[in-house]
Formats: structure tokens, sequence, C-alpha cells
């Protein structure tokens, strides 16, 4: 018997004009399809009209549908308050998609420092890749955390060294450091700090992407950008869990900055919160009501925006710390969770427990309107 070895392919490496043939043959079947769609559909409107004998409903409602005109936006009954405006597809575009083997727990979006600005000139250096806007940062159960860049490559992947469930994930929103904060059910929080340079190519991969494998170049700006390093920055946990009395739990977590200091307060079920420094020492600890849990915490700078039952207020980071009671004359619902506008300091967003979204203009860190 004569056996017949077959060998595999060999794997070509991607390319930017491959992929722009490959979305253009795609988008030419999607229009194809579409096409006959709409021959099949006045097909049909011609045939009830020419055709005498009883048409099925869905033919009827197809023909009336076609000849009928569309409805004034006026005319449409419906909920103003909960009628769609648009619909995601309008906004949302699909860059790539991360296939994981362990469920995600947490994500969060690391804002990253452009390499130009940093370099002080107006363009990359040459032989060096532009660092991606962002990075994604994926947090499973059990500690690990894994990084990507927005194009879906992962550029590293680590164990938090959590011997506990992880609960919470936080990052800076800011782009002066890079911190990925974790805390787990036992109260413990550890922060991580990255590290991330623009990855510079060797005399051999600049001679590997002139020359790909089928003789076409790939372009530089195919596969990871970035050069992705961690390392252990401190090591926490609130005094009143680490007594652990009756079982408190964390319930949220944010990093925030006073004056160029960086700051991680973490509230609990029992209406605490604790303030402490980037390198893992206690700033303060404060009570906003006692036994109602501290639902969200949000970072501005200077301060914290906090949620907890049924009220809201600021806490100022400086010396000396404290709590402020919000108190809103015109509104009496409930704020379910509340942040500062990033644009306007002295603008919030809230949402209430009807799923309402409010603004409120700060008279000062006690009124609005």
């Amino acid at each position: 018997n004569r056996v017949v070895r077959e060998e595999a392919l060999p794997q070509l490496r991607p390319s930017l004009v491959r992929q722009e043939v490959d979305e253009l043959r795609a988008f030419i079947r999607n229009c194809e399809a579409r096409i006959r769609l709409l021959k099949e559909l006045r097909a049909i409107a011609a045939s009830n009209q020419s055709n005498s004998a009883p048409a099925s409903s869905v033919e009827i409602d197809v023909a009336q549908a076609l000849h009928g005109q569309m409805p004034a936006m006026a005319d449409v009954a419906g909920d103003k308050d909960s009628a769609w405006r648009a619909s995601s597809d309008d906004f949302v575009v699909s860059v790539a998609t991360i296939s994981q083997g362990d469920p995600v727990a947490f994500m969060k979006l690391l804002p990253l420092r452009n390499n130009r600005a940093v370099s002080g000139q107006g363009h990359t250096p040459i032989g060096q890749l532009a660092l991606p806007t962002s990075l994604v940062v994926a947090v499973t159960e059990d500690g690990t955390v894994r990084v990507f860049t927005p194009s879906g490559e992962m550029a590293l992947t680590f164990s938090t060294g959590h011997e506990h469930p992880v609960v919470l994930l936080n990052v800076p929103p800011t782009q002066n450091e890079y911190l990925i904060a974790t805390a787990d059910s036992s109260g413990h929080i550890r922060i991580h700090k990255l590290t991330v340079r623009p990855r510079r190519l060797t005399r051999e991969e600049k001679q590997a992407r002139r020359t790909g494998p089928n003789g076409e170049r790939v372009s530089q700006y195919l596969g990871i950008q970035a050069n992705v390093t961690v390392q252990l920055h401190a090591v926490m946990r609130p005094s009143q869990i680490a007594k652990d009395v009756s079982g408190e739990r964390l319930t949220c977590m944010v990093l925030a900055s006073y004056q160029g200091a960086r700051y991680l307060a973490v509230g609990d079920d029992k209406g605490r919160v604790a303030i402490f420094t980037k390198t893992g020492e206690l700033h303060a600890e404060l009570e906003i009501y006692a036994g109602v849990p501290v639902q969200s915490l949000s970072g501005h700078i200077g301060s914290l925006v906090w949620v907890s039952g049924s009220e809201w207020g600021f806490i100022d980071l400086d010396d000396e710390p404290k709590v402020r009671y919000m108190r809103c004359e015109k509104f009496s619902g409930r704020i379910t969770a509340a942040i500062v506008d990033g644009q306007q300091s002295q603008r919030v967003i809230a949402a209430d427990g009807l799923g309402t979204i409010w603004v409120f203009s700060m008279k000062s860190k006690s009124r609005c309107r």
C-alpha cells in the first residue's frame, strides 16, 4: 500500500493588505445577500397584485409593509422616557474578540501615556513602535491577571498572589501611573505596578518583516507593540477587617490622587471607609453610617464621591480627611451611584433607584441644585 504524506501548508503571516481584502470580500457577500432578499420581497409584492389566489398572512403583511408609508416618529406610540433613541450598533465597532479559558470576574481599561509626549518628540523614534492608547486588564476569581492590547494580543500574565477569591479590581483613571489594585474576600489588598515601554525591533525582526514568507512586506503595526513588566508594589488590609470580629467584607475600592500623591480607598459593609497611601500606609479611617454598607466610591481630584444607603456625599483627601453629606432640596429619590464629571468638576452625574440619570450642579461639597 502506498502511503501519501500530507504536508501542512505554511501558515501565512497576517498583513494589512490581506486583512483589507478579506473585509471587502465579506462586505460584498453581505451586499449580495441583501440584494437577493430585496428581490424576493419585490417578487412577493408583485405576485400578490397579479395573482388572484389567496395569499398567506405572512405574504400579505410583507406586501402591506412594502407598499405602505412609514409613520412619522411623532405618531409612533411609546414612552418618551424609555423609548430607544439609537442602537448600540451605531456606536460599537468590533475590534477584536479575546477568548478566555477561565471566566473573567473583572475587567478594566488602563489608559497609557503617548510615548511621543514622553520623549518630547513630535514623532515616534525610528525603530520604536508606538504604544497603544490603553491596555485591557482582565482578572479571574483565582487572582490571575491577563493584560491585553486593544487588538487582542496578550502582553502580560501574572498571579496577584491572593489566597482567597478576588472580589474587587481598580486601576487609576489617569495616565500618571500604571497600577492594578485587587482585593480578595479576606480583606487583603495587593497593588501591582506595571512598567510599559515601546517595544524595539531587533535587526532580525526588522529583516523578517521586510521579506515575509510569501514575499509580502509585513507591517510594523501588527503584533504586540508594548513591552510590559510587573512588580508587587504594596500589600495592605483595613484594621477592622484584620481583627475579624464580625466578618466584615469589602464592598468597593477606588484609586484617587491629591496634590500628586496617590491614595487607595476601600469601603466595607459596615459603613466604614479606609484610606491608604500607595505604599500601604493607613492614612485615615472614617465612618459614614454605622451598619450601612458603602455601595460605591469614585475618585476625583482631591476628593472621593461615596454612596451609602439613600445618602451620598464627598470625602476630602487632605491631611485630615472628613466626610461631607450632600443635601439637594429638589431631589427626593435614592441615589445608587454617582461620579464627578471629568470635564466640569462642579457637576456630578448620578443614577437613582429607578434608573434615571440626574445631573447636579454643585454649589459646594454639601449643597447642590
